[in-house]
Protein backbone atom coordinates (compact mmCIF):
# COMPACT_ATOMS: atom_id res chain seq x y z
CA UNK A 1 0.00 0.00 0.00
CA UNK A 2 1.13 3.51 -0.59
CA UNK A 3 2.57 5.28 2.15
CA UNK A 4 2.38 8.88 1.15
CA UNK A 5 3.86 10.27 5.00
CA UNK A 6 7.74 7.64 3.85
CA UNK A 7 7.40 9.11 0.40
CA UNK A 8 7.32 12.84 2.11
CA UNK A 9 9.81 12.03 3.98
CA UNK A 10 11.82 10.48 1.41
CA UNK A 11 11.51 13.90 -1.35
CA UNK A 12 12.37 16.27 2.33
CA UNK A 13 15.59 13.94 2.65
CA UNK A 14 16.42 13.91 -1.47
CA UNK A 15 15.90 17.22 -1.34
CA UNK A 16 17.56 18.99 1.51
CA UNK A 17 20.47 16.14 0.69
CA UNK A 18 20.65 14.04 -2.46
CA UNK A 19 23.47 12.51 -1.47
CA UNK A 20 22.68 11.33 1.96
CA UNK A 21 20.48 9.38 0.55
CA UNK A 22 20.62 4.94 1.11
CA UNK A 23 20.92 2.94 -2.37
CA UNK A 24 16.86 2.06 -1.42
CA UNK A 25 16.16 5.57 -0.98
CA UNK A 26 17.61 6.64 -4.16
CA UNK A 27 16.06 3.25 -6.10
CA UNK A 28 12.81 4.84 -4.79
CA UNK A 29 13.16 8.18 -5.35
CA UNK A 30 14.37 7.58 -8.64
CA UNK A 31 11.48 4.96 -9.79
CA UNK A 32 8.59 7.98 -8.28
CA UNK A 33 9.41 11.20 -9.51
CA UNK A 34 10.51 9.44 -12.94
CA UNK A 35 6.92 7.75 -13.00
CA UNK A 36 5.51 10.62 -11.86
CA UNK A 37 6.99 13.32 -14.24
CA UNK A 38 6.25 10.23 -17.60
CA UNK A 39 2.50 10.06 -16.03
CA UNK A 40 2.30 13.87 -16.28
CA UNK A 41 3.42 14.76 -19.68
CA UNK A 42 5.72 12.18 -20.94
CA UNK A 43 9.16 11.74 -21.45
CA UNK A 44 9.80 15.43 -21.98
CA UNK A 45 8.26 16.34 -18.66
CA UNK A 46 10.98 14.41 -16.90
CA UNK A 47 13.62 16.84 -18.18
CA UNK A 48 11.00 19.77 -17.83
CA UNK A 49 11.02 18.91 -13.91
CA UNK A 50 13.35 18.81 -11.26
CA UNK A 51 13.77 14.76 -11.88
CA UNK A 52 16.41 15.44 -14.38
CA UNK A 53 18.82 17.08 -11.66
CA UNK A 54 19.69 14.03 -10.83
CA UNK A 55 19.00 12.26 -14.46
CA UNK A 56 22.40 10.10 -14.48
CA UNK A 57 21.90 8.53 -10.78
CA UNK A 58 18.63 7.60 -12.35
CA UNK A 59 20.11 5.98 -14.99
CA UNK A 60 22.73 4.27 -12.65
CA UNK A 61 19.64 3.46 -10.58
CA UNK A 62 17.37 1.64 -13.64
CA UNK A 63 20.56 -0.27 -14.44
CA UNK A 64 20.84 -1.32 -10.75
CA UNK A 65 17.22 -3.02 -10.99
CA UNK A 66 17.58 -4.12 -14.19
CA UNK A 67 15.31 -1.78 -16.66
CA UNK A 68 17.35 -1.52 -19.50
CA UNK A 69 14.92 -0.71 -21.91
CA UNK A 70 13.69 2.23 -19.24
CA UNK A 71 17.78 3.36 -19.41
CA UNK A 72 18.33 2.75 -22.99
CA UNK A 73 15.17 5.86 -23.73
CA UNK A 74 16.93 8.15 -21.28
CA UNK A 75 19.99 7.68 -22.72
CA UNK A 76 18.68 8.52 -26.13
CA UNK A 77 16.37 11.54 -24.84
CA UNK A 78 19.90 12.51 -23.27
CA UNK A 79 21.20 12.60 -26.55
CA UNK A 80 19.00 15.60 -27.91
CA UNK A 81 20.86 18.11 -25.48
CA UNK A 82 23.77 19.54 -27.13
CA UNK A 83 26.90 17.62 -26.45
CA UNK A 84 24.87 14.57 -25.12
CA UNK A 85 24.93 16.25 -21.70
CA UNK A 86 22.03 17.14 -19.49
CA UNK A 87 21.98 20.56 -17.85
CA UNK A 88 21.79 20.55 -13.97
CA UNK A 89 19.52 23.64 -14.06
CA UNK A 90 16.02 23.41 -14.90
CA UNK A 91 16.31 26.64 -16.21
CA UNK A 92 19.06 25.69 -18.90
CA UNK A 93 17.02 22.18 -19.77
CA UNK A 94 13.83 24.18 -20.40
CA UNK A 95 15.50 26.49 -22.62
CA UNK A 96 17.13 23.77 -24.76
CA UNK A 97 14.22 21.35 -24.46
CA UNK A 98 11.74 24.65 -26.07
CA UNK A 99 14.51 25.27 -28.64
CA UNK A 100 14.13 21.59 -30.00
CA UNK A 101 12.23 21.25 -33.65
CA UNK A 102 10.48 18.10 -32.84
CA UNK A 103 10.83 15.43 -35.55
CA UNK A 104 9.93 12.26 -36.30
CA UNK A 105 12.63 10.91 -34.30
CA UNK A 106 12.07 12.77 -31.19
CA UNK A 107 8.00 12.06 -31.83
CA UNK A 108 9.14 8.63 -32.26
CA UNK A 109 11.14 8.92 -29.41
CA UNK A 110 8.82 10.01 -26.96
CA UNK A 111 6.39 7.52 -27.87
CA UNK A 112 8.68 4.61 -27.48
CA UNK A 113 9.37 5.55 -23.94
CA UNK A 114 5.85 6.71 -22.89
CA UNK A 115 5.48 2.84 -24.37
CA UNK A 116 7.95 0.91 -22.56
CA UNK A 117 7.54 3.43 -19.22
CA UNK A 118 3.77 2.21 -19.09
CA UNK A 119 4.64 -1.36 -20.20
CA UNK A 120 7.16 -1.13 -17.21
CA UNK A 121 4.76 0.69 -14.64
CA UNK A 122 3.57 -2.31 -12.84
CA UNK A 123 7.19 -3.79 -12.43
CA UNK A 124 8.53 -0.72 -11.14
CA UNK A 125 5.33 0.34 -8.84
CA UNK A 126 6.19 -3.87 -7.11
CA UNK A 127 9.97 -2.66 -6.56
CA UNK A 128 8.90 0.99 -5.21
CA UNK A 129 6.82 -0.62 -2.57
CA UNK A 130 8.89 -3.23 -1.95
CA UNK A 131 11.74 -0.75 -1.06
CA UNK A 132 9.58 1.57 0.73
CA UNK A 133 8.40 -0.75 2.87
CA UNK A 134 12.17 -2.25 4.29
CA UNK A 135 12.95 1.93 4.39
CA UNK A 136 12.50 3.26 8.10
CA UNK A 137 13.10 6.87 8.42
Amino acid sequence: MFDQKKLNKLIDKALSNYESLSKEERICHSIRVTLDSVNNGGLPSVYYNCAADNIYEIIEDFKIIEQYEIVKVIEEANKLFPNEKVPFSVEERNKIIDSWEYDDYSDELCNRADEVFYQKEEILENIYEKLMNDISF
